[in-house]
Formats: C-alpha cells, structure tokens, sequence
C-alpha cells in the first residue's frame, strides 16, 4: 500500500507487473503528501533521476513515473510540481510544455543562466535525499525537504 491507501499498481496501471515492480523496488514512498524520493541513479549535473526501462532504455524517473501513471502523454515535458528533482510521485508532477516549464522556473526564482542543471545544491539534494530513504531515515528526509530550495507545491494550471 502506499499513500492514501492506494496500490502502486493504481498510480503507474500502464506498466507490466514486472516493470512496475523494478522501478518501485527503487522509491522510498513517503506519507501523506510528502515526495516520493528516488534511490537509485541519479544525474550527477542536474540531479533528476535515471531508471533502465525494459522497452523505453534509460529514461528520467519522473518522466518514466508521469508515462506510466497517464500513458501516452500529450505535452513532451514532465513538470516536477514540488520542486524536487528526485520525486517520482505521480501527483507531484504535471504534463506541460517546455515554454510552461521555463516559465515555472522564471516564476519560482530559479532562473539561471544554467538553468538546466542549476546551482550545485540541486544534485546535492538529491544525493542527501537518496542517502536518508536508503536508510529509512524520515526525519532526515523532512529536515531536507524543508530547506530553502523546497517550495511548496504549486498549482496546476
């Protein structure tokens, strides 16, 4: 079970049982609301995560998560809505547009003239987030979401 009661089954159902499976063998399911943090690997420039796919290859954890949750998605890009690059929960992401997601960055304050990867703290973060669900750590993984580069989650459009 996971949060609200719910099956991984019923937030990725366009998946085979096998690869469903494999990819949750790999999240720390959070409680309540809280991000889904992923443990396996993780971009070292960008700090987004990285899972094998048996029919998509090598794929963004959270791009794997929003086309296993959807299916085939109508817009290319896979939104992280709580600002953590590392959460593969489905309900933390949205479906939108490149232009949507420069916009978001824009709006929150993240803009750069790396935005891509960003400031050196984005994989750092994802590094410590990995490390505390490796080890069942809650509290660490609260202390961390609750630093500076954590915004709340912001509305769907």
């Amino acid at each position: 079970m996971t949060a609200a009661g719910r099956t991984v089954e019923s937030y990725w159902p366009f998946v085979d049982a096998y690869e469903r499976a494999g990819f949750a063998s790999r999240v720390y399911l959070g409680s309540g609301d809280e991000c889904w943090i992923w443990m396996g690997g993780i971009e070292s420039d960008g700090g987004y995560s990285r899972f094998r796919s048996e029919t998509l290859g090598v794929i963004a954890g959270h791009r794997w998560s929003a086309l296993a949750h959807h299916g085939a998605l109508a817009e290319p890009v896979v939104r992280h809505r709580c600002d953590v690059r590392c959460c593969v929960r489905p309900d933390h992401l949205a479906v939108g547009t490149q232009a949507q997601n420069i916009a978001d960055t824009v709006r929150r304050g993240r803009w750069t003239s790396h935005a891509r990867t960003g400031p050196q703290q984005w994989p750092d973060l994802a590094y410590s987030l990995r490390r505390a669900a490796r080890l069942g750590d809650d509290a660490q993984i609260a202390e961390l979401l609750r630093r500076p580069i954590q915004l709340e989650l912001w509305p769907e459009h």
